[in-house]
């Protein structure tokens, strides 16, 4: 008895090395297949360049009023720096809320994203959330331009026309969403750059195949 408990202990585990090579196999072919199938788009979507919250006449002025005490006390210390820098702040917070943005065109394909008029490969887009700020949902990417830049930095689009539930679901297949502790979420962020959407708020189906596997876990956690 012993030995054929043996035997059929090493069976096992050599049928699960086997199983193991056999998945590897699958998921090298299916690269290679989708290396080799030719580019396409997969969903459009058009929106603003920007966030655009135009203001009441009463916070034009107490923008105004708080500027013109800074500008005074800099003067008196004699601080022209910072006289040029508020006059300057003020001027570009003016124009940011009185001239609306511009819409911008932007397209989700099968090997990476179309936007602002520069392509990103799935391998130069490293992760992404979603925000949401006064109405609109923000979705933050860190990307790359190029394979040869060391970092990455942010960009933001802005939903728009876009349906949220067709473009994270496919998103979660090629990019990490970012839980809110990698985001960092805190009062000041939530304050500054909108409040936290949890990836499940996007994706009715539990089981689609996420790039992060511990995204799939959270989504079939919350849904059972």
């Amino acid at each position: 008895m012993p030995d054929t408990a043996k035997k059929k202990q090493q069976l096992d585990k050599e049928l699960a090395e086997l199983d193991a090579q056999i998945t590897r196999a699958k998921e090298v072919q299916a690269k290679v297949v989708a290396q080799q199938e030719p580019i396409r788009s997969v969903y459009t979507w058009e929106a603003p360049e920007r966030v655009f919250e135009p203001k009441e006449r009463s916070w034009y002025v107490t923008i105004a009023t708080i500027s013109m005490v800074v500008i005074i006390i800099a003067a008196l210390t004699n601080n022209i720096g910072l006289i040029f820098a508020v006059i300057t702040l003020v001027m570009v917070t003016y124009a940011l809320n009185t001239i609306p943005p511009k819409n911008a065109r932007h397209e989700v394909m099968n090997k990476g994203m179309h936007v602002f008029n520069l392509f990103f490969p799935w391998r130069n887009i490293n992760a992404f959330w979603v925000t949401k700020r006064s109405k609109a949902l923000l979705m933050n990417f860190e990307v790359r331009e190029k394979d040869t830049d060391p970092n990455f930095h942010r960009m933001i689009l802005l939903n728009g026309t876009g349906d949220m539930r067709k473009i994270i679901p496919y998103l979660v297949q090629y990019i990490d969403y970012l839980g809110p502790s990698e985001v960092g979420v805190n009062f000041i962020k939530t304050l500054t750059e909108g409040e936290y959407i949890p990836l499940i708020n996007f994706v009715e189906n539990p089981r689609i195949p996420t790039k992060d596997p511990a995204d799939a876990i959270e989504l079939k956690k919350v849904r059972t």
